[in-house]
């Protein structure tokens, strides 16, 4: 799923509508109440159906008034054995409508089996969630009333809790008009913002056209700690829903069903839990497939910059059916705009460096052009672009400052016809050097980016066997200008490199122009996996310069990482 769906196991509630039980034959409570009010109308010897006439409306002209679900039961049925007696026909099993749980139902059980749904909101009445947990053996704490919250045990005491918010059709607090769907009590609406200010949030076969204190409830949510997701049958949004998803910046995800939504949601996560399962470090390789050019600059820049440090991830198995659509662009600018890059990138623009051209000194200063627009991936115009192939940029063109580009290549696109390759380059023409443990830190957030957050944007265009089988890093000091002239340019100008010189070994007195590295995965990298690679990675590419003994520098380097990989 899009944007990295159970990336983070126990932090999911999901929402379920009434499109989740339409699919089992039950009725919205509000079709149950017409139909209540139809076999009224027979006990008074009336055919509503013959009348023209709405079932609310027939009902309001009898001078009862707004049908009411809840006053009608209650009506019909004064105590809760006669009301259960009423529902059941509508909510359970019977020898004439076996009622079961569907598909969907039961993938989301298996979901909370796995751990990773703690909490399921639903506006239903019936009992279908609770049997389908009970069928794999769970036993949830089921809130469905205004007064059952206060009795209730915290959610992070609970395995699993079940939150009815319309209420159950065997007990008599039900929500069902515009007025009762309009409030929630207080400890309700407590309990609700705790759950969307501390999980994430998966909506599905719900419309949010009528709930409008469940509506409320969302839109108060404050933070964005975890994310949203709303699945759109067919892509299509409600009024409601299209507000809603924009202001809480929700993932929108089309399914063709709740069914196959989840039933695909259960086979992910069954096959990424074996390759967790299969899982093994990071193994250095001595193979380079994806050099820098040296000879002149990749689409989307007019200049090889004086630094260029460039990440690769390349996801294996992937043949000729890969096309990127656009919505796919979309997720995957979504994810580089989220990616810890950019703020990396952003951070350095407020740090105090001189602006330089790559071909010479400027009396450019940070603050002033090329440095606006540093804020947000763009679609790069100069580079060809086609339907396996995307390139995006920020900051300059390359020529001078800060500048990146972010590039999916599908099979067969320059290189392999079995594999698609993430790159992001950035590019660094400035004055005062760079601080070893910042590249370090744009090495990191790089590869976290290229081998996960890249490639997670695409898993729906992505094969199900698919894997991120190698990563590579490449630095290269550029010192060729725009025009094919020479420059003295070397990493020593640009990064300061003290940070590894050992008082055991004298500092190479001319280190190259280009480092690299290289390794095989067994999948995308964790920030923990990132940042033990990259002080490897540092060690071994400062090596290759001539700084012989760089551990000093790579404890620092670690150190620098960790606060960063815990987050």
């Amino acid at each position: 799923m899009a944007g990295g769906l159970f990336d983070s196991p126990g932090v999911y509630a999901v929402l379920v509508g009434s499109g989740m039980s339409s699919d089992a034959g039950i009725p919205t409570g509000w079709k149950v109440a017409q139909e209540l009010v139809r076999r009224v109308a027979r006990d008074h010897k009336v055919d509503i159906d013959e009348t023209g006439l709405k079932p609310e409306e027939w009902w309001a002209q009898q001078g009862y008034g707004e049908l009411s679900y809840s006053n009608l039961v209650e009506g019909l049925a004064s105590t809760e054995l006669a009301r259960r007696d009423l529902l059941r026909g509508f909510f359970e099993p019977t020898p004439d409508n076996a009622i079961e749980p569907t598909p969907a139902h039961r993938s989301l059980a298996q979901l909370c089996a796995m751990g990773l749904v703690k909490v399921i909101i639903t506006t239903n009445f019936d009992p279908l969630i609770e049997r389908a947990l009970a069928d794999e053996n769970l036993s949830p704490q089921v809130i469905s009333s205004e007064s059952q919250v206060h009795g209730m045990r915290p959610l992070h005491h609970a395995p699993l809790t079940v939150i009815k918010v319309h209420g159950d059709y065997a007990l008599p607090e039900l929500k069902n008009t515009d007025l009762e769907l309009s409030n929630f009590g207080p400890a309700m609406n407590e309990l609700l913002d705790e759950v969307f200010d501390r999980f994430g949030l998966i909506s599905v076969g719900w419309s949010a056209t009528w709930d409008r204190a469940l509506r409320e409830a969302m839109e108060r949510r404050a933070t964005r700690r975890y994310p949203t997701y709303y699945a759109a049958h067919e892509g299509r949004l409600s009024e409601a829903a299209e507000r809603l998803t924009t202001q809480q910046e929700t993932h929108v995800i089309n399914i063709s069903g709740a069914n196959a939504f989840f039933g695909d949601l259960v086979d992910r996560v069954m096959i990424l839990s074996e390759r967790a399962r299969r899982r093994v470090a990071p193994q250095r390789s001595k193979e380079y497939y994806h050099h820098i050019t040296t000879s002149g600059p990749p689409q989307g820049w007019t200049q090889l910059p004086l630094l260029t440090i460039r990440v690769v991830g390349t996801v294996s198995d992937v043949y000729e059916d890969f096309e990127i659509e656009a919505d796919d662009r979309d997720k995957l600018v979504a994810a580089l705009n989220a990616s810890k890059v950019v703020a990396r990138l952003l951070n350095l623009q407020g740090a105090p460096l001189t602006a330089k051209y790559a071909d010479g000194p400027s009396s450019v200063g940070l603050g002033t052009p090329p440095f606006v627009g540093l804020v947000g991936w763009e679609y790069e115009q100069s580079a060809h672009q086609n339907d396996v192939h995307a390139v995006y940029r920020i900051g300059t063109d390359g020529s001078n400052g800060i500048s990146a580009l972010a590039e999916v290549r599908g099979p067969g696109q320059y290189m392999s016809s079995s594999s698609v390759t993430c790159f992001i380059d950035m590019g660094f023409s400035v004055e005062q050097k760079l601080q070893l443990e910042t590249v370090a830190e744009l090495i990191c957030t790089g590869l976290v980016a290229v081998t996960a957050e890249m490639p997670g944007a695409l898993i729906d265009i992505l094969p199900r066997n698919a894997e991120v089988t190698k990563c590579e890093i490449q630095l290269l000091a550029s010192n060729m200008n725009s025009d094919s002239s020479m420059r003295n340019n070397a990493f020593s100008d640009i990064i300061d490199l003290t940070l590894v010189n050992s008082f055991k070994y004298p500092a190479p007195q001319n280190p190259g122009q280009q480092m690299m590295y290289a390794a095989n995965l067994t999948g995308g990298l964790s920030r923990a996996e990132a940042a033990d690679l990259t002080v490897d990675a540092i060690g071994r590419m400062v090596k290759q310069l001539g700084y012989m003994d760089p551990r000093d520098g790579q404890k620092a380097i670690q150190k620098t990482l960790e606060s960063w990989a815990s987050l």
